[in-house]
């Protein structure tokens, strides 16, 4: 599957946590860079975690706090994953063919003092909606996993339920859970925090 691309990408910057067959060479070797100002400006007073944003050729993955966030990837047909630790205050940027991200799975993990905190697994293809601008992750509370996911569009934001998240537990020898695709309510399941009125940055 064409989305395998991305697991390359990822490859290229860290450690693939389970081997996989040769893979076609991304349009551009990703990029680590500084996180946009007025991101970073969010994340270092928590109100925000981690903005992953995507075109159909562009990936953009930004942790603008001051920990470290790992960043897991699988893809579901191929049963594959791939992950890499994203430094504080960067950002990933991958470009690549159209198509790439059909069937991704992507969680996320900070590391901070007080612990873990994970969002569980979350489908990328939810970035390849027309209208959709982000995911945008917070420490909001949530039943649902540690830190809250919100798909980002003209109208607001809306909670994305995760899945059962892909980590498995050392020691545990049993088939990787291989997430299936959530169906869409287009129902609001919880507010958003109102935050200021800042446009994102473009992609």
């Amino acid at each position: 599957m064409i989305s395998a691309l991305v697991l390359g990408s990822v490859a290229m910057l860290g450690p693939v946590s389970a081997p996989y067959p040769p893979l076609a060479a991304p349009v551009a070797p990703p990029q680590l860079r500084p996180a946009d100002p007025a991101l970073f400006e969010l994340g270092q007073t928590g109100e925000l975690e981690l903005l992953v944003r995507a075109s159909a050729t562009q990936l953009q993955a930004v942790n603008p706090t001051p920990h470290p966030i790992y960043l897991r990837f699988a893809d579901e047909e191929r049963g594959v994953h791939a992950g890499l630790l994203l430094p504080p205050g960067t950002q990933l940027e991958a470009r690549f063919p159209a198509g790439t991200l059909e069937g991704l799975w992507l969680e996320a993990v900070s590391f901070d003092a007080q612990g873990r905190h994970g969002t569980g697994a979350l489908p990328l293809d939810e970035l390849l909606v027309e209208g959709v601008r982000a995911l945008w992750i917070d420490r909001t509370a949530s039943e649902l996993a540690d830190l809250s996911t919100w798909i980002v569009d003209g109208a607001g934001r809306t909670l994305l339920p995760p899945e059962k998240s892909m980590l498995k537990p050392p020691g545990l020898s049993s088939a990787p859970h291989v997430p299936g695709v959530t169906p869409h309510d287009n129902q609001r399941r919880m507010e958003a925090p109102k935050l200021s009125p800042k446009p994102l940055p473009p992609l």
